[in-house]
């Protein structure tokens, strides 16, 4: 009986639409042909093969939602009248677009003052280091490449030829508690350039300051962290390190070398008025990983301190970072060793001058934390501070 009730119901509302919604020409000849008694018969005869095939409880929630689509549509079609809106392609125009541009335009205006690009803009301090895309696209100019492999073959390319790099990307990057152990990250494009350049880096757009470039003992890369970039990760071949390579960094703004035992053991910065962008501040994640990468005595004790300073554009990956003892770099003798540094460099800006700064960086037996660094700054070619300094 319940189910009887249910089918009468059902075809009551299809037979209710046929009646009420705009009949096409075709079927409208049918039916007078045929007669309403026959389509209705047909119609009963459809809704109970459906009911068969299908469940009476579909048939019955497909039923209802035709209907309930049918009211709104004829509750829209009153209101589109009253405004003078001729169909629902120009009711879309005139409600949906400009709503969408709304939103599109407000979250363009958070990302722009979020990362400060329209400040910058505004004062006109936008360097051309930042505006550049970093990473693979600029190590790429002016190379012809003659080879490419994607994921799992450039990984396999890298063994072959390269198992130095390979062990660094698989081995140390991607192993379970790396940066890039998950499968997501797999990646990785390897180029090779006709003069022999070995190029690669990481597709996954998180990931794409993730690149360098080698050349015999010489690596090529751009640095990350980037205040006023979009995107503020880390270069994490600049982290992980090859054995006895020379990194030029920002085009030869920064320059290190590392010795067999991946420890940064010189560096090298340029400083000009127009060169100097900052980076983003280190947070606690970035810092704690710093101390137990290079044999840090906790943070409590320990800063992750910058070879070059911060304040000065200094980069935020582990090539320019070392355990340093808090009190001393914070306000102790390195403090103020930087200081008396970055008062030199502030006056030649004022005089158009460009400034070098070096460190060399001393080690006892197999420590990754040195025990002495040499500071020199010259100010066009001249040695204006040379000083040796004991780390605690």
């Amino acid at each position: 009986m319940k189910s009887h009730l249910v089918l009468k119901t059902i075809f009551i509302i299809l037979w209710g639409v046929i009646e009420c919604l705009p009949v096409p020409a075709q079927v409208g000849s049918v039916i007078k042909k045929v007669g309403k008694g026959t389509v209705q018969k047909t119609v009963k005869r459809t809704v109970k093969k459906e009911v068969k095939t299908y469940g009476r409880n579909s048939v019955e929630k497909a039923s209802i939602n035709h209907a309930f689509k049918k009211e709104i549509r004829e509750r829209m079609e009153v209101q589109m009248k009253k405004d003078g809106i001729k169909s629902f392609f120009e009711y879309g125009n005139m409600k949906v677009v400009p709503k969408l541009a709304h939103t599109r335009s407000s979250l363009v205006r958070n990302k722009m003052n979020k990362s400060g690009y329209k400040t910058a803009l505004k004062e006109k301090r936008f360097k051309n280091d930042i505006l550049k895309p970093v990473s693979d696209s600029n190590l790429r100019a002016n190379v012809k490449i003659v080879l490419r492999k994607e994921g799992k073959e450039a990984l396999n390319y890298l063994a072959d030829k390269n198992p130095e790099l390979y062990d660094v990307i698989v081995k140390e990057m991607m192993k379970k508690g790396g940066p890039l152990q998950d499968p997501y990250w797999n990646k990785f494009v390897c180029e090779v350039g006709k003069q022999g350049e070995l190029i690669i880096y990481n597709l996954r757009p998180e990931a794409r300051n993730t690149a360098i470039m080698i050349k015999g003992n010489v690596v090529r890369a751009y640095s990350g962290c980037t205040k006023e970039a979009a995107n503020q990760s880390p270069n994490l071949f600049l982290d992980y390190l090859l054995p006895n390579k020379k990194y030029i960094i920002d085009d030869g703004k920064y320059i290190f070398e590392v010795d067999k035992l991946k420890r940064t053991t010189f560096g090298k910065a340029v400083y000009t008025n127009q060169s100097i962008s900052l980076k983003t501040n280190l947070d606690d994640v970035r810092r704690n990983y710093v101390q137990g990468f290079k044999q840090g005595r906790g943070t409590n004790k320990d800063d992750a301190g910058h070879i070059f300073q911060h304040n000065k554009g200094g980069i935020n990956e582990i090539i320019n970072l070392v355990p340093m003892d808090n009190s001393w770099q914070r306000n102790g003798a390195w403090r103020k060793l930087e200081v008396r540094e970055e008062n030199i460099i502030e006056k030649a800006f004022a005089e158009n001058k460009t400034v070098v700064s070096t460190r060399r960086l001393i080690y006892e037996g197999n420590s990754s934390r040195p025990s002495k660094i040499l500071v020199e700054t010259f100010v066009d070619g001249k040695k204006v501070l040379s000083e040796t300094i004991v780390c605690p």
